[in-house]
């Protein structure tokens, strides 16, 4: 009896094993999932931006071929964009060089506390959003640069004040520009921080990684919450991607209609 205590456990697994390796051998077919093609616009707005820059795409099925129309990599080139300010509607046009739509900043006179709202329209689809710039409340004189340089990297650690606030927000990001380059820059988002009481009295961004021979700006920026969010959440959705135990993440949403971000940030920038 004891014989046969220790082999059914044994057996069930064997079968269960089997069973298993069946089940995987399987082909699974996936059922068409319900598509609805949305286009999708990002834009941060920044008032120290020479050019206002943005980027149209249209989504694609999840499972399944793209549609024959599909544009290469969803990027679409052909799109009306506009941005609607206090001092009328302007339009952006399309670069082919960067493959983004662009506004020179003297026509779009993006200004601190004003409300703007930037429109893509393609193909009968609509993306749509609005946001206010925000105050910049970083005093200049309080940013602390540090010097983190070694043998392989030039690095700059900035650090600030923590405001009182619950609800301050921040960017970093770096503009390199090689000096040789004439063609167009070079943007990388270095941190995005939510501002709160746990953080201490100081807050310190993630390190920026300057460019030897090259024109280097650091921008310290306050921005929305709007942009906190959809960044963050972004970013989940990447690192979650190849995992598939991780849990489905959704990327915020706070456009009136399609998809994306219209953001904003008013910034410091320190040129290296």
């Amino acid at each position: 009896m004891r014989h046969l205590t220790a082999t059914l456990p044994l057996l069930s697994i064997v079968l269960l094993t089997g069973g298993c390796a069946g089940f995987f051998e399987q082909e699974i077919e996936l059922e068409a999932l319900p598509y609805e093609r949305r286009l999708v616009l990002n834009v941060i707005l920044s008032p120290q931006d020479s050019l206002i820059r943005a980027d149209v795409f249209v989504t694609a099925p999840a499972v399944g071929d793209v549609p024959p129309d599909y544009p290469r990599n969803g990027v679409v080139e052909d799109a009306r964009l506009h941005l609607k300010s206090p001092a009328g509607s302007f339009p952006f046009y399309f670069e082919s060089r960067n493959g983004t739509y662009e506004l020179p900043q003297a026509t779009g006179q993006l200004e601190t506390g004003r409300m703007y709202e930037v429109t893509a329209e393609w193909d009968g689809l609509t993306a749509r959003g609005r946001t206010v710039i925000p105050e910049l409340n970083i005093p200049t004189d309080s940013i602390v640069l540090e010097d983190v340089d070694n043998d392989e990297d030039w690095r700059i650690r900035v650090s600030w004040p923590n405001q009182s606030g619950e609800q301050d927000y921040y960017l970093l990001y770096a503009d390199q520009a090689p000096r040789d380059y004439r063609g167009d820059l070079q943007r990388d988002i270095v941190d995005y921080i939510r501002g709160r009481a746990a953080l201490g009295p100081e807050i310190t961004g993630d390190d920026f990684y300057l460019l030897r021979g090259a024109k280097n700006t650091i921008n310290v920026c306050q921005t929305t919450r709007a942009t906190y969010d959809y960044l963050q959440t972004r970013e989940t959705l990447t690192v979650n991607d190849e995992n598939p135990f991780a849990e489905p993440t959704t990327v915020a949403n706070d456009m009136q209609e399609g998809l994306g971000l219209v953001g904003a940030a008013n910034c410091w920038q320190m040129e290296f």
